[in-house]
Protein backbone atom coordinates (compact mmCIF):
# COMPACT_ATOMS: atom_id res chain seq x y z
CA UNK A 1 0.00 0.00 0.00
CA UNK A 2 1.34 3.26 -1.23
CA UNK A 3 1.28 6.08 1.95
CA UNK A 4 -0.56 9.82 1.35
CA UNK A 5 2.13 12.48 1.54
CA UNK A 6 0.55 13.59 4.86
CA UNK A 7 1.19 9.97 6.17
CA UNK A 8 5.07 10.21 5.03
CA UNK A 9 5.30 13.87 6.24
CA UNK A 10 4.05 12.28 9.85
CA UNK A 11 6.00 9.65 10.05
CA UNK A 12 9.18 12.01 9.16
CA UNK A 13 8.01 14.49 11.75
CA UNK A 14 11.09 15.75 13.54
CA UNK A 15 11.88 13.92 16.49
CA UNK A 16 13.94 15.41 18.69
CA UNK A 17 11.17 16.05 21.24
CA UNK A 18 12.25 17.48 25.12
CA UNK A 19 13.43 14.24 27.14
CA UNK A 20 10.07 14.74 29.64
CA UNK A 21 7.48 14.46 26.34
CA UNK A 22 7.45 10.63 27.09
CA UNK A 23 3.36 10.57 26.94
CA UNK A 24 3.49 12.46 23.90
CA UNK A 25 5.89 10.82 22.12
CA UNK A 26 3.62 7.73 22.69
CA UNK A 27 0.90 9.29 21.51
CA UNK A 28 3.07 9.88 18.93
CA UNK A 29 3.73 6.04 18.60
CA UNK A 30 0.65 5.10 18.48
CA UNK A 31 -0.74 7.11 15.25
CA UNK A 32 2.59 5.67 13.99
CA UNK A 33 1.76 2.10 14.29
CA UNK A 34 -1.61 2.86 13.07
CA UNK A 35 -0.37 4.04 9.87
CA UNK A 36 1.36 0.83 9.85
CA UNK A 37 -1.65 -0.90 10.01
CA UNK A 38 -3.80 0.76 7.52
CA UNK A 39 -0.75 -0.02 5.17
CA UNK A 40 -0.86 -3.81 6.09
CA UNK A 41 -4.54 -3.91 5.97
CA UNK A 42 -4.86 -6.35 2.55
CA UNK A 43 -3.89 -9.05 4.24
CA UNK A 44 -5.89 -11.73 5.68
CA UNK A 45 -8.51 -10.96 9.08
CA UNK A 46 -6.60 -13.67 10.70
CA UNK A 47 -3.05 -11.81 10.18
CA UNK A 48 -4.40 -8.07 10.69
CA UNK A 49 -5.69 -9.20 14.17
CA UNK A 50 -2.05 -10.98 14.78
CA UNK A 51 -0.59 -7.32 13.93
CA UNK A 52 -2.85 -5.62 15.93
CA UNK A 53 -2.43 -7.85 19.31
CA UNK A 54 1.67 -7.82 18.91
CA UNK A 55 1.74 -3.47 18.37
CA UNK A 56 -1.14 -3.58 21.65
CA UNK A 57 1.64 -5.28 23.39
CA UNK A 58 4.42 -3.69 22.69
CA UNK A 59 2.65 -0.13 22.99
CA UNK A 60 1.39 -1.05 26.35
CA UNK A 61 4.86 -2.20 27.37
CA UNK A 62 6.44 0.74 26.21
CA UNK A 63 3.90 2.74 28.32
CA UNK A 64 4.13 1.02 31.69
CA UNK A 65 8.13 0.96 31.32
CA UNK A 66 7.58 4.84 30.39
CA UNK A 67 10.04 4.47 27.19
CA UNK A 68 9.09 4.78 23.12
CA UNK A 69 9.73 3.24 20.23
CA UNK A 70 12.28 6.11 19.41
CA UNK A 71 13.61 5.46 22.86
CA UNK A 72 14.32 1.86 22.49
CA UNK A 73 17.43 0.46 22.45
CA UNK A 74 18.51 -2.80 21.98
CA UNK A 75 19.00 -4.41 25.86
CA UNK A 76 14.77 -3.26 26.60
CA UNK A 77 13.97 -5.64 23.78
CA UNK A 78 15.23 -8.59 25.30
CA UNK A 79 13.67 -7.00 28.61
CA UNK A 80 10.64 -7.09 26.19
CA UNK A 81 10.91 -11.03 25.42
CA UNK A 82 11.45 -12.03 28.94
CA UNK A 83 8.36 -9.87 29.84
CA UNK A 84 6.04 -11.55 27.10
CA UNK A 85 7.74 -15.18 28.60
CA UNK A 86 6.63 -15.00 31.87
CA UNK A 87 3.75 -12.10 31.35
CA UNK A 88 2.91 -9.89 35.16
CA UNK A 89 -0.62 -10.93 36.55
CA UNK A 90 -2.27 -8.16 35.09
CA UNK A 91 -1.32 -8.68 31.59
CA UNK A 92 -3.61 -11.95 32.17
CA UNK A 93 -6.35 -10.29 32.77
CA UNK A 94 -9.27 -8.65 30.49
CA UNK A 95 -8.68 -4.87 30.14
CA UNK A 96 -10.84 -2.24 28.39
CA UNK A 97 -9.95 -0.82 25.14
CA UNK A 98 -7.87 2.29 24.95
CA UNK A 99 -9.45 5.58 23.41
CA UNK A 100 -6.53 6.45 20.86
CA UNK A 101 -8.32 3.19 19.37
CA UNK A 102 -4.56 1.21 18.87
CA UNK A 103 -5.86 -1.34 21.10
CA UNK A 104 -9.04 -3.09 20.46
CA UNK A 105 -8.54 -6.96 21.98
CA UNK A 106 -9.84 -6.99 26.02
CA UNK A 107 -6.94 -9.04 26.90
CA UNK A 108 -3.74 -9.34 26.30
CA UNK A 109 -2.51 -12.25 27.06
CA UNK A 110 -3.45 -15.87 28.10
CA UNK A 111 0.00 -17.30 29.14
CA UNK A 112 3.36 -16.45 28.62
CA UNK A 113 5.00 -17.04 24.90
CA UNK A 114 6.99 -20.12 24.40
CA UNK A 115 10.27 -19.38 22.24
CA UNK A 116 7.83 -21.06 18.78
CA UNK A 117 5.43 -17.94 19.70
CA UNK A 118 7.90 -15.66 20.40
CA UNK A 119 9.30 -16.30 16.86
CA UNK A 120 6.35 -15.36 15.70
CA UNK A 121 6.42 -12.28 17.30
CA UNK A 122 9.16 -11.35 16.68
CA UNK A 123 8.36 -11.28 13.25
CA UNK A 124 5.64 -9.29 13.23
CA UNK A 125 8.00 -6.77 15.23
CA UNK A 126 10.51 -6.72 12.82
CA UNK A 127 8.27 -5.93 9.75
CA UNK A 128 6.83 -2.90 12.22
CA UNK A 129 10.39 -1.33 12.90
CA UNK A 130 11.42 -1.64 9.33
CA UNK A 131 8.25 0.00 7.79
CA UNK A 132 9.34 2.78 10.41
CA UNK A 133 12.66 2.46 9.82
CA UNK A 134 12.15 3.39 5.87
CA UNK A 135 9.96 5.82 7.08
CA UNK A 136 12.44 7.38 8.82
CA UNK A 137 10.18 7.36 12.08
CA UNK A 138 12.98 5.31 13.60
CA UNK A 139 16.70 5.37 13.27
CA UNK A 140 16.88 1.72 13.79
CA UNK A 141 15.30 -1.54 13.21
CA UNK A 142 16.57 -3.01 16.92
CA UNK A 143 14.66 -6.05 16.34
CA UNK A 144 16.29 -7.18 13.32
CA UNK A 145 19.77 -6.48 14.78
CA UNK A 146 18.08 -8.54 17.66
CA UNK A 147 19.82 -11.95 18.64
CA UNK A 148 16.98 -14.53 17.85
CA UNK A 149 15.43 -16.22 19.91
CA UNK A 150 15.59 -20.40 19.83
CA UNK A 151 13.09 -21.83 17.91
CA UNK A 152 12.14 -25.79 17.19
CA UNK A 153 10.23 -24.72 14.22
CA UNK A 154 11.78 -27.86 13.19
CA UNK A 155 9.89 -29.89 15.46
CA UNK A 156 6.58 -28.19 14.82
CA UNK A 157 6.89 -30.19 11.50
CA UNK A 158 7.18 -33.44 13.29
CA UNK A 159 3.86 -32.53 14.42
CA UNK A 160 2.02 -35.03 11.37
CA UNK A 161 0.18 -38.45 11.42
CA UNK A 162 1.76 -41.54 10.19
CA UNK A 163 0.29 -43.11 7.33
CA UNK A 164 -0.87 -46.25 9.34
CA UNK A 165 -2.16 -43.63 11.90
CA UNK A 166 -4.37 -42.17 9.18
CA UNK A 167 -5.14 -44.85 7.71
CA UNK A 168 -6.64 -46.43 11.38
CA UNK A 169 -7.72 -42.68 11.95
CA UNK A 170 -9.91 -42.67 8.71
CA UNK A 171 -11.02 -46.24 9.46
CA UNK A 172 -12.54 -45.15 12.48
CA UNK A 173 -14.08 -42.46 11.39
CA UNK A 174 -16.21 -44.94 8.57
CA UNK A 175 -16.77 -47.27 11.43
CA UNK A 176 -19.05 -45.14 13.96
CA UNK A 177 -22.58 -45.08 14.34
CA UNK A 178 -25.02 -43.08 12.31
CA UNK A 179 -28.31 -44.34 13.24
CA UNK A 180 -30.42 -41.23 14.35
CA UNK A 181 -29.92 -38.10 12.95
CA UNK A 182 -27.99 -36.63 15.16
CA UNK A 183 -25.54 -39.34 14.75
CA UNK A 184 -25.86 -39.30 11.10
CA UNK A 185 -25.36 -35.77 11.16
CA UNK A 186 -21.96 -35.82 12.91
CA UNK A 187 -21.20 -38.77 11.39
CA UNK A 188 -21.17 -37.12 7.90
CA UNK A 189 -20.27 -33.82 8.97
CA UNK A 190 -17.06 -34.96 10.61
CA UNK A 191 -16.15 -37.55 7.60
CA UNK A 192 -16.45 -34.63 5.09
CA UNK A 193 -14.36 -32.07 7.27
CA UNK A 194 -11.12 -34.84 7.76
CA UNK A 195 -11.15 -35.96 4.33
CA UNK A 196 -11.17 -32.18 3.34
CA UNK A 197 -8.54 -31.10 5.39
CA UNK A 198 -5.99 -33.95 5.04
CA UNK A 199 -6.48 -34.29 1.15
CA UNK A 200 -6.16 -30.27 0.21
CA UNK A 201 -4.15 -29.06 3.24
CA UNK A 202 -6.55 -26.51 3.41
CA UNK A 203 -5.83 -23.64 6.34
CA UNK A 204 -9.17 -23.91 9.06
CA UNK A 205 -9.68 -20.23 7.41
CA UNK A 206 -9.49 -21.37 4.05
CA UNK A 207 -12.26 -24.00 4.72
CA UNK A 208 -14.09 -21.59 6.20
CA UNK A 209 -14.23 -19.07 3.47
CA UNK A 210 -14.43 -21.67 0.43
CA UNK A 211 -18.07 -22.02 -1.30
CA UNK A 212 -18.89 -25.53 -3.21
CA UNK A 213 -19.35 -22.57 -6.08
CA UNK A 214 -15.04 -22.67 -5.83
CA UNK A 215 -14.70 -26.15 -7.62
CA UNK A 216 -14.43 -25.54 -11.14
CA UNK A 217 -13.00 -27.31 -14.10
CA UNK A 218 -9.58 -27.00 -15.97
CA UNK A 219 -8.30 -28.98 -18.16
CA UNK A 220 -9.46 -32.72 -18.24
CA UNK A 221 -9.81 -32.54 -14.23
CA UNK A 222 -11.74 -30.12 -11.39
CA UNK A 223 -9.44 -27.59 -9.13
CA UNK A 224 -10.35 -25.50 -5.78
CA UNK A 225 -10.02 -22.39 -6.09
CA UNK A 226 -8.95 -20.68 -2.52
CA UNK A 227 -7.90 -17.24 -1.24
CA UNK A 228 -5.24 -18.45 1.61
CA UNK A 229 -2.54 -15.59 3.31
CA UNK A 230 -2.11 -12.09 2.19
CA UNK A 231 -5.49 -12.47 0.43
CA UNK A 232 -3.19 -14.59 -2.83
CA UNK A 233 -5.56 -16.82 -4.78
CA UNK A 234 -4.04 -20.50 -5.49
CA UNK A 235 -5.67 -23.44 -7.18
CA UNK A 236 -5.50 -26.95 -5.49
CA UNK A 237 -5.66 -30.07 -7.64
CA UNK A 238 -8.48 -32.29 -7.44
CA UNK A 239 -8.73 -36.13 -7.63
CA UNK A 240 -11.95 -37.88 -9.18
CA UNK A 241 -12.03 -39.72 -5.88
CA UNK A 242 -12.35 -36.06 -4.41
CA UNK A 243 -14.89 -35.42 -6.59
CA UNK A 244 -16.72 -38.49 -5.70
CA UNK A 245 -16.81 -37.47 -1.71
CA UNK A 246 -18.08 -34.09 -2.79
CA UNK A 247 -20.89 -35.75 -4.71
CA UNK A 248 -21.85 -37.94 -1.83
CA UNK A 249 -21.96 -34.87 0.58
CA UNK A 250 -23.99 -32.81 -1.51
CA UNK A 251 -26.43 -35.52 -1.88
CA UNK A 252 -26.83 -35.97 2.14
CA UNK A 253 -27.07 -32.33 2.27
CA UNK A 254 -30.46 -32.75 0.12
CA UNK A 255 -28.68 -30.86 -3.47
CA UNK A 256 -29.88 -32.62 -6.39
CA UNK A 257 -26.65 -31.69 -8.84
CA UNK A 258 -23.73 -33.53 -7.75
CA UNK A 259 -21.54 -31.06 -9.18
CA UNK A 260 -21.74 -27.73 -7.87
CA UNK A 261 -23.09 -24.91 -10.17
CA UNK A 262 -20.86 -22.17 -11.61
CA UNK A 263 -20.32 -19.26 -8.33
CA UNK A 264 -22.62 -21.45 -6.27
CA UNK A 265 -22.24 -19.87 -2.55
CA UNK A 266 -22.95 -23.14 -0.36
CA UNK A 267 -20.32 -23.73 2.20
CA UNK A 268 -18.13 -26.07 1.23
CA UNK A 269 -18.42 -27.57 4.77
CA UNK A 270 -22.06 -26.96 6.20
CA UNK A 271 -22.57 -26.61 9.94
CA UNK A 272 -25.26 -28.79 11.62
CA UNK A 273 -27.62 -26.13 12.16
CA UNK A 274 -31.21 -27.58 12.08
CA UNK A 275 -32.81 -24.49 10.64
CA UNK A 276 -30.26 -23.37 8.89
CA UNK A 277 -28.05 -26.79 7.62
CA UNK A 278 -26.49 -24.54 4.93
CA UNK A 279 -24.32 -22.04 7.01
CA UNK A 280 -20.75 -22.76 6.93
CA UNK A 281 -18.96 -23.81 10.02
CA UNK A 282 -16.45 -20.70 11.66
CA UNK A 283 -12.77 -21.31 11.57
CA UNK A 284 -12.98 -21.72 15.68
CA UNK A 285 -15.53 -24.32 15.16
CA UNK A 286 -13.00 -26.57 12.77
CA UNK A 287 -10.71 -26.26 15.13
CA UNK A 288 -12.78 -27.44 18.15
CA UNK A 289 -14.21 -29.98 15.56
CA UNK A 290 -11.14 -31.59 14.78
CA UNK A 291 -9.89 -31.42 18.59
CA UNK A 292 -13.24 -33.61 19.80
CA UNK A 293 -12.73 -35.80 16.61
CA UNK A 294 -8.88 -36.55 17.89
CA UNK A 295 -10.02 -36.71 21.36
CA UNK A 296 -12.59 -39.23 20.82
CA UNK A 297 -10.35 -41.29 18.30
CA UNK A 298 -7.48 -41.15 21.31
CA UNK A 299 -10.47 -42.72 24.09
CA UNK A 300 -11.28 -45.87 21.93
CA UNK A 301 -7.40 -46.54 20.14
CA UNK A 302 -5.61 -49.15 21.78
CA UNK A 303 -2.22 -47.97 20.76
CA UNK A 304 -1.56 -45.67 23.79
CA UNK A 305 1.13 -44.03 21.47
CA UNK A 306 -1.58 -43.47 18.78
CA UNK A 307 -3.80 -42.12 21.50
CA UNK A 308 -1.31 -39.10 22.87
CA UNK A 309 -1.05 -37.92 19.12
CA UNK A 310 -4.76 -38.40 18.41
CA UNK A 311 -5.34 -36.38 21.33
CA UNK A 312 -3.65 -33.32 20.28
CA UNK A 313 -4.79 -33.16 16.92
CA UNK A 314 -5.34 -30.64 14.93
CA UNK A 315 -6.27 -28.78 11.91
CA UNK A 316 -2.52 -27.67 11.41
CA UNK A 317 -1.52 -31.59 11.71
CA UNK A 318 -3.61 -32.34 9.12
CA UNK A 319 -2.13 -29.79 7.32
CA UNK A 320 1.62 -30.83 8.06
CA UNK A 321 -0.05 -34.90 7.20
CA UNK A 322 -0.89 -33.67 3.80
CA UNK A 323 2.49 -31.84 3.06
CA UNK A 324 4.45 -35.13 4.48
CA UNK A 325 2.35 -37.84 2.74
CA UNK A 326 2.14 -35.60 -0.32
CA UNK A 327 6.49 -35.98 -0.22
CA UNK A 328 6.24 -39.93 0.56
CA UNK A 329 3.82 -40.35 -2.10
CA UNK A 330 6.67 -38.73 -4.49
CA UNK A 331 4.69 -35.70 -5.38
CA UNK A 332 7.96 -32.71 -5.91
CA UNK A 333 8.43 -29.84 -3.68
CA UNK A 334 7.58 -27.21 -6.32
CA UNK A 335 3.80 -29.01 -6.45
CA UNK A 336 3.46 -29.15 -2.71
CA UNK A 337 4.43 -25.28 -2.25
CA UNK A 338 1.96 -24.36 -4.68
CA UNK A 339 -0.73 -26.57 -3.35
CA UNK A 340 -0.06 -25.30 0.11
CA UNK A 341 0.24 -22.08 -0.53
CA UNK A 342 4.05 -21.66 1.11
CA UNK A 343 5.30 -18.17 -0.13
CA UNK A 344 8.52 -19.67 0.82
CA UNK A 345 9.98 -22.67 -0.11
CA UNK A 346 12.31 -23.21 2.97
CA UNK A 347 8.99 -24.08 4.75
CA UNK A 348 8.14 -26.97 2.26
CA UNK A 349 11.92 -28.09 2.73
CA UNK A 350 11.07 -28.51 6.19
CA UNK A 351 8.80 -32.18 5.70
CA UNK A 352 11.68 -33.10 3.60
CA UNK A 353 13.74 -33.11 6.83
CA UNK A 354 10.85 -35.16 8.74
CA UNK A 355 10.83 -37.36 5.85
CA UNK A 356 14.55 -38.59 6.34
CA UNK A 357 14.12 -39.45 9.57
CA UNK A 358 10.29 -41.35 8.38
CA UNK A 359 12.41 -43.11 5.69
CA UNK A 360 15.61 -44.25 8.22
CA UNK A 361 12.80 -45.49 10.96
CA UNK A 362 10.49 -47.26 8.33
CA UNK A 363 10.96 -47.32 4.84
CA UNK A 364 7.68 -50.00 4.41
CA UNK A 365 5.46 -46.66 4.89
CA UNK A 366 5.89 -46.01 1.13
CA UNK A 367 4.11 -49.46 0.75
CA UNK A 368 1.73 -49.40 3.08
CA UNK A 369 0.79 -45.84 2.60
CA UNK A 370 -2.35 -46.89 -0.10
CA UNK A 371 -3.09 -50.17 1.57
CA UNK A 372 -6.49 -50.14 3.76
CA UNK A 373 -6.15 -50.58 7.34
CA UNK A 374 -8.65 -52.89 9.02
CA UNK A 375 -9.91 -52.07 12.55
Amino acid sequence: MVMSQSEIGFLQHDRAWPAHSVSLQLEQDGLAIQVWLKARASRSAQTERAYRREAQRLWVWLREQQLSLQRLTLSDLHHYYDHLRQPPAHWLRPRKPFANQVLLDTQLMIAGLNENALAYTRRILSLLFGYLYDAGYVTRNWVKLSERPHTISHEQHQRVLTPEQWQWLWAWLNSRPRHTVITDGHFMRDRWLMYVLYQTGLRREEVAQAVMGDVRPQGAGWVLSVVGKGRKQRLITLHRDWMHELAEYRYWLGLLQPIPAPQEQTPLVCALTPRDRLRALTPRAIGLTIQQIGQQAAAVCDNPYWAVQFAQLSTHWLRHTNATHRLLAGASLETTQDELGHADPKTTRLYVKTLDQQRRADVDKFVKLQQPYAL
